[in-house]
């Protein structure tokens, strides 16, 4: 079977990750990158077989490759995913997949007319402890009663991820988590927002879920934390019928160093282990890549569920102005 030939838009730090993913994948070439900022390629040299470009449109119209993989700022996802689609080729496209409702109905409707794939990155999904929650709730068919849902930031990192709406930016993590778990799509929503900060876009975001049985989900996002290991702080609570689980996003190795200096290696998500990178990114690579082969859909990352994330915050957002429930 012939390798999979991919470019990739992006060489920002988590462009950097995915090359060095895609590289790693046994049946994948990375042939050109697209980056708009020429000091990056100084910056992050790359073998003379990558071929680089400044537009991702150029890369599209100039070479040859199956897959673009978009790893660019949110705000340039639409244009980008649509120039990939429109070009024949399949898409990996980092989350959130787009900024509203429309724009991701017109990407999955294009993508259907012109039999090509969209792969959307919603890296929990492919967290080993989330997976594993999901397979005990199935296995054991517990019903869920309730989901609470953290995830919180300093105020230093409002500076760069505030760029957009926080239910698009950090809380579409735990949107899509909520239906991840639960198998069914958000029917309402419930949000209130505030902004000490003084920014364009809130830095404290309270959502409440709901579906169509009853069940809710309370979500909370504050960008006012002060301290911890990495500079975050993440629990999901999951209250079953006989059972509570708990995800906390902490320490599982800490290097002690003298004058008091700790250092908390994170072991999660894309992590470095003998020289490569692992973890939660490789696991959803290395599947998107599988489905490419294979010419299928990703049963993990569905786009029906990817809509209805996508869906959520919008009503999530919505909600915030109006002071009312919305429907998603």
């Amino acid at each position: 079977m012939a390798n999979v030939r991919v470019g990739l838009v992006g060489l920002g730090y988590f462009g950097q990750v995915h090359y060095e993913v895609l590289s790693a994948l046994k049946g994948v070439d990375v042939v050109a990158v697209s980056e708009i900022d020429a000091k990056r390629f100084n910056q992050y040299p790359l073998p003379s077989s990558v071929t680089r470009y400044d537009h991702a449109v150029t890369m599209l119209a100039q070479e040859q490759f199956e897959v673009l993989d978009v790893v660019a700022t949110e705000e340039v996802h639409y244009e980008l995913v649509r120039e990939g689609l429109k070009a024949g080729r399949d898409v990996i496209v980092e989350k959130p997949f787009t900024q509203n409702s429309e724009h991701a109905r017109d990407l999955i409707e294009t993508a259907r007319r012109s039999g090509r794939r969209i792969y959307v990155g919603q890296i929990l999904r492919f967290d080993s402890r989330y997976k594993m929650l999901r397979d005990e709730l199935q296995a054991k068919q517990k019903p869920i009663r309730h989901i609470s849902l953290q995830r919180h930031f300093t105020a230093e990192d409002h500076v760069v991820y505030g760029r957009i709406d926080p239910f698009l930016v950090s809380c579409v993590h735990d949107i899509d988590l909520a239906i991840y778990l639960c198998g069914k799509p958000i029917k309402q929503v419930y949000a209130m927002t505030k902004s000490w900060l003084g920014r364009t876009n809130p830095d404290v975001a309270i959502g409440i879920l709901e579906w169509e049985d009853g069940l809710r989900a309370v979500m909370q996002n504050i960008w006012h934390l002060n301290g911890g290991p990495w500079g975050d702080d993440m629990e999901t609570k999951v209250f079953a019928e006989g059972s509570t689980y708990v995800v906390r996003n902490e320490p599982v190795l800490q290097v002690w160093q003298p004058e008091a200096k700790l250092t908390v290696p994170e072991f999660f998500y894309w992590p470095v282990v003998g020289g490569e990178r692992r973890g939660a990114i490789y696991e959803e690579l290395r599947h998107f890549i599988q489905c490419i082969h294979q010419g299928a859909d990703s049963s993990v990352v569905p786009l029906d569920e990817i809509q209805n994330g996508i869906d959520t915050a919008q009503a999530l957002m919505r909600s915030a102005k109006s002071g009312q429930v919305e429907r998603v």
